[in-house]
């Protein structure tokens, strides 16, 4: 039985004993989750996935005289969950069918454990898990079929927005100043930490070091609430982590997450997002 057979199969099993509704995906309709799928409460953050265009966002939280309060919508961090096929020896990304969603879980903010099936364009569907945990955003990602016959993989991409938005570009100095405190951690492949600062004139997509993917990741910065965001596998070397970055670092960048390739018996890769 050749691979892409074998993926129809287990998709078959699961669509028969997991009957679904098939469309887009259910609303919430009061604030502050408006317009979403799911939402939940933390006190340092909120989570939840935007119905319409089918992405995560976290929400940081800090103190104010109301009591804990969301930071700017500007610094929104966004989960985007991707597949990639690989055409020509390059990844290409194929985007999700808008009315292509599969899921029993109604619109809710009290659901802590839901899953939905995505179709995206090209004859794939993917798997996508969540299970929220106290201060931990936990995610899987599993192909169940497709019609490609090429290689594909899927994965979940942080989205780090531009931090300070500034309308000019300051001497180093005061970048130094302005973001002081505010780094960003990657373990390589290799099992070697790398630290950056954020003002620093560095590209981790094209660092060397992260080449072959980073095992785990963080973000720590004033303009997050004061909160370090760190991305790791649940079992250590089951997921890799890549990074897109087109401007400076504090401008915002993308770090995905994919995971590996598993046997028959063993458990689904997760990866752990989580807010300290």
């Amino acid at each position: 039985m050749n691979q892409n057979s074998l993926k129809l199969l287990v998709g078959a099993v699961f669509a028969l004993s997991c009957p679904l509704t098939a469309d887009t995906l259910p609303v919430l309709t009061e604030k502050p989750y408006l317009g979403r799928w799911v939402g939940y409460e933390e006190k340092d953050f909120d989570f939840s996935i935007a119905a319409k265009n089918f992405h995560g966002e976290i929400f940081l939280k800090q103190k104010s005289r109301d009591g804990m309060k969301r930071i700017t919508e500007f610094r929104v961090i966004k989960l985007q969950y991707v597949l990639e096929e690989e055409v020509g020896g390059k990844w290409q990304r194929r985007s999700v069918e808008p009315d292509g969603f599969e899921t029993t879980q109604a619109a809710s903010i009290e659901v802590e454990k839901f899953a939905v099936i995505a179709s995206y364009k090209g004859g794939t569907k993917v798997k996508v898990t969540h299970e929220l945990d106290g201060e931990e955003i936990m995610v899987s990602t599993e192909i169940l079929e497709t019609e490609s016959q090429n290689k594909l993989r899927a994965g979940v991409e942080v989205v780090f927005p531009d931090l300070y938005r500034l309308k000019k570009d300051p001497e180093e100095r005061e970048l130094k100043k302005m973001m002081k405190g505010d780094e960003v951690v990657a373990k390589t492949s290799k099992g070697k930490k790398l630290k950056f600062e954020l003002y620093e004139d560095v590209n981790l997509e094209s660092e060397k070091a992260l080449a072959e993917g980073a095992l785990e990741f963080s973000l720590e910065s004033q303009n997050l609430a004061k909160k370090t965001i760190v991305m790791t596998s649940e079992v250590a070397k089951t997921g890799k982590i890549f990074f897109r970055q087109k401007s400076t670092l504090h401008q915002g960048f993308g770090a995905v997450w994919y995971p590996e390739s598993v046997t028959d018996g063993k458990p689904t890769p997760r990866l752990v997002i989580e807010i300290e």
